[in-house]
C-alpha cells in the first residue's frame, strides 16, 4: 500500500504499477471535495486514510458505494473507535496502543 496527497502520484503509479493499492490522505475538506470531483483521481485508488474529525457516514457511504477502503486517522480514545466503527471505517491508526484492548 501506498498512501499521499499527491494526486499525480498517485495517477502515475497506478498506470505503472496497478497491483499497488493506493490510498489518497485527506487532511482537510478540500481534499475531500478534490475526489469528489475527479473521476480519474477515484478509479486510480483502492481507499483513503482520512483524518478522523472529516469522517461522517454519508462520505463513508460514498467511499464504499466505490468499494474504496476507509482508514481514519488519528484514533486515540475508545469513544471516538466506537463511532467510527458505527460509521463503518475499514480502520484506524492509533497512537494509544491500550485502545486495542478494546478490540480483543
Amino acid at each position: 500500500m501506498v498512501a499521499t496527497r499527491d494526486r499525480d502520484a498517485i495517477v502515475r503509479l497506478h498506470r505503472d504499477l496497478p497491483e499497488i493499492t493506493l490510498l489518497f490522505s485527506i487532511g482537510f475538506p478540500e481534499g475531500v471535495q478534490q475526489l469528489r470531483s475527479d473521476a480519474e483521481l477515484q478509479t486510480a485508488i483502492g481507499g483513503v486514510t482520512i483524518f478522523q474529525g472529516l469522517v461522517e457516514p454519508n462520505l463513508v457511504g460514498w467511499l464504499h458505494e466505490r468499494d474504496l477502503l476507509v482508514l481514519a486517522w488519528p484514533v486515540n480514545d475508545v469513544q471516538r473507535l466506537n463511532d467510527l466503527v458505527r460509521q463503518r471505517v475499514d480502520g484506524v491508526t492509533t497512537a494509544n496502543l491500550a485502545i486495542l484492548e478494546v478490540l480483543v
